[in-house]
């Protein structure tokens, strides 16, 4: 028999979590993933000509104030046909090769990638004109996202894709029985859109024609690094702990009756 328990601590600093940007196909309110421009990414404020956050040695990436560019970390392809819950999806998987460090709570990873959108197959698809949408996964970065995807340790969290969308993290972790400690974050999110459709490829004409892909800004951040982890653990059966507490609490009654017999063998 297992149980859960929970307990609690604080952490100097967390690792970012990986975020894949997950496309439904069979959603047509949903925007197109673009290849036409590179994703960015920045931990801490996003300005130009910031160091690449690749160039950087472990002390500089690990300090609470670090400013970085992290954009040559994105993968350089979507992929293709991943199938979550019996569903299809296109992924563009942000999970980088090298361990980006939050060294403060608020401290802030932020996320730009780009979109197309069919406004007028919306707006037949749905019967109601709708801003782009999409939707990310976090999870985990110690593991692959099919796994994060099957252990149940992340989900699809709504974003605009034509404005902003603030995340806040808190850190918790699941531990199966035998098993390592997996992040499974709580979040809260919410969004702003832009005023404008830049990308609607579907109009020519008018005020809003298709310009650039429309863009969609992903702040993340954890609101605290104190820490909590639920832990499964293995219990001992009642009838378990009767035959075992059981036998020893016979034991003295077994030495008294053999002692008391040995007593009597002895007198004359």
């Amino acid at each position: 028999m297992t149980i859960w328990q929970t307990t609690a601590d604080d952490v100097q600093m967390m690792t970012a979590p990986c975020v894949a940007f997950v496309e439904d196909f069979n959603w047509l309110a949903q925007a197109r993933l673009s290849t036409q421009k590179k994703p960015q990414c920045f931990v801490g404020n996003a300005h130009p000509n910031l160091p690449l956050c690749s160039s950087l040695d472990s002390n500089a990436l690990n300090s609470p104030g670090i400013n970085c560019d992290c954009s040559d970390l994105w993968p350089t392809i979507v992929q293709e046909g991943f199938n979550w819950h019996n569903q299809s999806y296109r992924v563009l998987n942000f999970c980088p090769s090298i361990k980006l460090t939050l060294g403060r709570p608020m401290s802030i990873m932020i996320l730009h990638i780009f979109f197309d959108f069919n406004v007028s197959r919306a707006e037949a698809d749905q019967d109601y004109y709708t801003n782009p949408l999409s939707s990310v996964a976090i999870y985990d970065p110690n593991l692959a996202l099919r796994d994060a995807a099957d252990l149940n340790t992340t989900r699809l969290i709504p974003i605009n894709a034509n404005g902003m969308t603030s995340i806040s993290l808190i850190p918790n972790r699941r531990q199966y029985l035998n098993k390592g400690p997996i992040y499974d974050y709580t979040t809260n999110s919410s969004s702003m859109g832009a005023q404008g459709i830049v990308c609607d490829v579907s109009n020519t004409t008018g005020t809003y024609t298709y310009w650039k892909p429309c863009t969609a800004a992903v702040h993340l951040q954890f609101s605290t690094f104190a820490r909590t982890t639920t832990s499964e653990v293995k219990t001992i059966s009642v009838s378990s702990a009767i035959a075992q507490f059981g036998g020893w609490f016979a034991f003295p009654l077994f030495a008294a009756a053999w002692l008391s017999g040995q007593a009597v063998t002895a007198r004359p």
